[in-house]
């Protein structure tokens, strides 16, 4: 389920490069997707967007500006959801889109 919903994720707008390995799945925020810029480093486009997803229910950590989802073993199909859209509400408000 996670992977589906980090296929979705990849779709949005901001979202350049992702990478995903079990559980971990790190999304990489671009200024322009088509020709992977990234953001200015003084942005911090990945903290704002960690922060605007914790105000939607999700603790994410950011690593520079790629937004890191690592859910514990015993998620559940639904708490993958609620993170996924968590996430995305963050994306979008961190990058205007």
């Amino acid at each position: 389920r996670l992977r589906e919903q980090t296929a979705r994720l990849a779709r949005l707008d901001h979202v350049g490069a992702v990478r995903q390995c079990g559980l971990v799945t790190g999304l990489d925020l671009v200024a322009d997707k088509a020709r992977g810029t990234p953001y200015p480093w003084r942005e911090q486009r990945g903290t704002r967007a960690c922060h605007a997803a914790r105000g939607h229910g999700a603790l994410v950590r950011q690593l520079g500006d790629v937004v890191v989802l690592m859910p514990p073993l015993c998620v559940t199909v639904d708490e993958i959801d609620a993170l996924a859209t968590a996430v995305e509400a963050g994306i979008r408000e961190a990058t205007g889109s």
